[in-house]
């Protein structure tokens, strides 16, 4: 049994509430802008470990692995950690993981859910707010066992499914009983993701730069940029990319220069576990 501190669920409901979305939060269509958020969390059962040297944190997280056998095996050589969401769909996926732990990198599993527009197609086992309760078990069950060896779940586009609070309630159950966190990629401004995730005690966090949705070099360096911003301004960054040629190019530039800029790259579930360590800091007894 996970002791679950009620203080803390509270603190980080508020905070929740409270946090200012400071742009335009992107959909599953790509939007002119990226979206810079703060990133609500929560406290679960990952160990609490202590912010490396007061450097702010950069999470970055790449999107869709797997279907692109090229252009992901590009992405698993850039430098580690990054975190790689995998579709749970792709032949031969377990293989693909498999390479991406090994290069060290962290895993997620990237579930697909039903998006706003009725034309697009997140993939089969889709998560839908149509079906009945029995089948979207099935579905979240099958996407989950499609592979080992991941920590997290964010969502596959899922701008309609993450607004639905009984079907994001389903998720949670899953994932408190797998002890998984969840990203929101927040491909919608009304998404619950975060509040059912508290409701639940699962350990969460929310997208806060998309790198690629405009796709050139200007913006992805203007991306990368913004990153950096928003991680000196609250302490840390999560960005979501994709496997693009230009998103690998400027990634491969990009990264080795941050250590020398005074940032740490970690994976999500490490900004989850020194988010944690800050919180329960502030809220201890003097």
């Amino acid at each position: 049994m996970r002791v679950f501190n009620i203080i803390s669920a509270i603190s980080l409901f508020l905070a929740l509430l409270a946090a200012p979305v400071r742009a335009e939060i992107v959909w599953d269509t790509p939007p002119v802008s990226c979206a810079v958020a703060e990133s609500p969390f929560a406290v679960g059962w990952l160990a609490a470990k202590p912010q490396p040297n007061g450097r702010p944190l950069i999470a970055i997280v790449i999107d869709d692995m797997g279907v692109d056998k090229r252009r992901s095996a590009a992405v698993i050589g850039l430098p580690a950690p990054l975190t790689l969401a995998y579709l749970p769909y792709p032949a031969h996926i377990q293989r693909q993981v498999d390479a991406g732990r090994a290069a060290g990198h962290a895993i997620m599993l990237h579930m697909p859910m039903q998006a706003s527009q009725s034309t697009v197609d997140p993939g089969p086992n889709v998560l839908r707010t149509d079906v009945e309760p029995s089948e979207l078990t099935r579905r979240l069950r099958a996407n989950l066992d499609a592979f080992t060896g991941y920590d997290g779940v964010n969502n596959h586009m899922g701008s309609r499914f993450t607004q639905n609070r009984v079907g994001m309630d389903s998720l949670m159950a899953e994932l408190y009983t797998r002890e998984l966190f969840f990203l929101d990629s927040a491909t919608h401004p009304a998404s619950v993701g975060v509040a059912a995730a508290i409701a639940a005690e699962v350990p969460a966090v929310r997208r806060d730069i998309f790198i690629d949705h405009v796709e050139n070099s200007t913006a992805i360096a203007q991306a990368l940029a913004a990153t950096e911003r928003h991680a000196r301004k609250t302490g840390a960054a999560i960005a979501i990319g994709h496997p693009k040629d230009l998103t690998v190019t400027a990634l491969a530039a990009w990264l080795p220069t941050l250590r020398a800029k005074g940032f740490e790259v970690v994976s999500v579930a490490t900004l989850i576990q020194h988010r944690q360590a800050q919180v329960m800091q502030a809220i201890a007894p003097p």
